[in-house]
């Protein structure tokens, strides 16, 4: 892959600092999510087909992995966010900060590509009277279609409904992503602005544990997050937060490559245990526990392994992982309609095939059309100053048009 490609697809940082580690995390957390949608959507797809495999729920458990790879993006959201304020008030940086540009940020970045995917898939869907058979989220509820997307546009559909968007059911996490956004500045103020650093993490870090010990006590040993809470993953993004600070204020030099190696598979383990976790671990206090030394591992490998991090770093794992929000915007319409469609020419007997030949098809179609949406969308929005080239764009081409009419008139063509 050249460098102009490279370029053409890497993400645009507000620092201008990029990590490509930190994308081939979001690669991970992505990849999770996707394989675990296609296996159930498949799996419904393949019975509605009249398909008998006695292995095929097995088959489709391989895959149950998508909630971890939403808790690892809210770990990511923790990190990233944390930055602007540890440089603000911890390093005492140079760089100029305010709430004001943090939130228009968020905004300006974040709710373009949202508002244009969920307002086509609600034109779509009112427009084709499309119906689907494999989305729960969409038959199983009385919700109109059109109180959903309301609901949808302010990230308040699961406070209002308790349950997931009718019109993109992942939009629940974005949702929690949402109001991380609006408490992380009061959390990190405090956080960044004790000057007793260990004090401060040690702080934090029975948090963390306090969430976790909080939410067994209320809900059982055995509790089941409440996806339209905050208050069920905010460890996740709590330990972010630590994770950048040990990160950034106390950089670590390279190991040795002995050293490096045995981290890669410290971080290997980390990461087959974290994506395993659900299906090995019942009890909810030590699985989230584990999980959150899990991600501490795989954070770590990725800054200090050797192959981990060169895998993390490989252009196609990094730049893909860039284009993760492209992705869990888009897929799981795409998803939905594809599986469906496609699963009438395939044979119904074996699940692992069917499952095969769907996501050798599937896959690229999703990634061909999230790499242009991207391009043509997402990208655009990660430049700070898009705003004010739109709005001076606009004026331009309304005053060129302005001369271009009065200019017709004041010199009107006659004809012989």
């Amino acid at each position: 892959m050249n460098s102009s490609l490279t370029n053409l697809f890497r993400r645009t940082t507000s620092t201008g600092t990029y990590y490509p580690e930190i994308d081939g995390l979001r690669f991970i957390a992505i990849a999770l999510v996707v394989l675990y949608h296609l296996s159930d959507r498949a799996i419904r797809s393949f019975k509605l087909q009249g398909g008998q495999d006695e292995w095929a729920n097995s088959v489709r458990d391989l895959f149950a992995m998508g909630d971890v790879g939403v808790h690892l993006f809210f770990a990511i959201s923790g990190y990233i966010i944390s930055k602007p304020f540890l440089d603000r008030y911890a390093l005492q940086s140079t760089q100029t900060f305010s709430l004001k540009q943090y939130f228009l940020r968020r905004l300006t970045r974040l709710e373009p590509p949202y508002l244009l995917v969920m307002t086509g898939i609600f034109l779509f869907l009112s427009v084709s009277g499309y119906q689907t058979s494999i989305a729960k989220s969409y038959y199983e509820t009385s919700i109109p279609l059109w109180q959903s997307y309301l609901a949808s546009l302010p990230y308040l559909h699961g406070i209002i409904f308790d349950t997931g968007s009718r019109l993109n059911p992942p939009a629940w996490s974005l949702e929690l992503e949402v109001r991380f956004y609006i408490l992380a500045p009061v959390l990190m103020i405090a956080y960044f602005s004790l000057r007793r650093y260990e004090l401060a993490r040690s702080l934090l870090l029975v948090g963390v544990i306090g969430c976790v010990l909080s939410q067994a006590f209320m809900f059982g040993g055995h509790f089941k997050s409440n996806n339209f809470s905050l208050f069920s993953y905010i460890q996740y993004f709590v330990i972010g937060i630590l994770l950048c600070d040990l990160h950034m204020r106390r950089p670590h030099e390279m190991p040795s490559r002995s050293f490096s190696i045995s981290i890669d598979i410290m971080s290997l383990a980390a990461l087959i245990i974290f994506a395993r976790s659900h299906q090995w671990l019942g009890y909810y206090p030590v699985r989230e526990l584990v999980k959150l030394l899990c991600v501490i591992a795989i954070f770590y490998g990725a800054f200090h392994g050797h192959y981990f991090a060169m895998m993390l770093r490989n252009r196609f794992i990094s730049l893909t992982g860039g284009m993760c929000y492209s992705i869990y915007l888009i897929h799981m319409p795409m998803m939905q309609v594809l599986v469906e469609r496609f699963a009438h020419f395939l044979p119904a007997q074996n699940f692992a095939l069917f499952l095969l030949i769907q996501a050798a098809v599937i896959l690229p179609i999703i990634l061909v059309t999230s790499a242009a949406f991207f391009l043509l969308v997402e990208k655009p929005c990660m430049q700070k100053d898009w705003p004010q080239k739109l709005s001076e764009n606009a004026k331009i081409g309304i005053t060129a048009l302005r001369n271009r009419l009065t200019k017709n008139v004041s010199n009107p063509k006659t004809f012989d």
